[in-house]
């Protein structure tokens, strides 16, 4: 990606935005202090907690763990109405796990009496059976499945404990 950057012309980028990102590297679950900044000028009040001593995670694993909590966060945004969020990043022997919950008002119930967000999040379904975006920019819970499957993860996404909505994935960290 660097040397595309260092390639490429001031007349070849489209913006200075798009140049930072086509040279950056990938970013990882331990840099989620933008995500986070974004989702506070929203609106929301977002709290992370991590818990467990963080071990090196495979460059997919983390890059993986980042963008579930992104799309967990944006879809906070978009769709629960919260004024609360929290991301618990939890680090295990073997194991991260990463928890987005809300104070929203939870998922629509589908007519077989499965969340809708639960009939979603099927990765060979994709939204409403298909690979359309679940909305505007990504593919939202399908596209978590998707990743998390790709890491040989669980997901568990639903209704909240209290109300709201969860979105936990636990992925390997070997």
């Amino acid at each position: 990606r660097r040397l595309l950057g260092v390639l490429r012309g001031p007349a070849d980028l489209a913006g200075l935005a798009e140049s930072r990102a086509s040279t950056s590297p990938s970013p990882s679950i331990s840099e989620l202090d933008e995500v986070l900044t974004q989702v506070r000028r929203a609106g929301i009040a977002v709290d992370l907690r991590v818990e467990g001593s963080p071990g090196k995670l495979a460059p997919g694993v983390g890059l993986t763990a980042y963008r579930i909590v992104q799309e967990a966060l944006t879809n906070t945004v978009r769709h629960s109405g919260a004024g609360e969020a929290a991301v618990t990043v939890r680090y295990e022997p073997g194991y991260v796990t990463v928890s987005v919950t809300d104070s929203g008002h939870g998922p629509a119930a589908a007519a077989d009496g499965q969340t809708a967000a639960l009939a979603a999040a099927d990765p060979a379904a994709g939204r409403n059976g298909s690979r359309a975006p679940a909305g505007p920019g990504g593919f939202g819970l399908a596209g978590i499945a998707e990743r998390v499957a790709s890491c040989g993860g669980s997901l568990t996404v639903g209704p909240g404990q209290a109300g709201g909505f969860a979105v936990t994935a636990r992925l390997p960290a070997p």
